[in-house]
């Protein structure tokens, strides 16, 4: 019978707007603007708001598409 791990972590679940911030600071430049960059925040918020609680990583199309 296999071994079974079962690995539970505390770490919060990170964004896209998290990880935008994180690889901009390390230096790999960014994929969005300032303007989607608070656009994502935005969704990422509505998202809690609304009881989803997994990584939300949205599309830029998705962004774009908040006025």
């Amino acid at each position: 019978m296999p071994l079974t791990l079962i690995i539970k972590s505390k770490l919060k679940s990170r964004g896209r707007s998290d990880m935008e911030r994180i690889l901009y600071d390390e230096g790999w430049g960014r994929s969005l603007t300032e303007e989607q960059l608070d656009k994502c925040e935005f969704l990422e918020r509505m998202a809690k708001k609304a009881g989803i609680d997994k990584k939300t990583n949205f599309r830029q199309d998705q962004i774009d598409g908040v006025k």
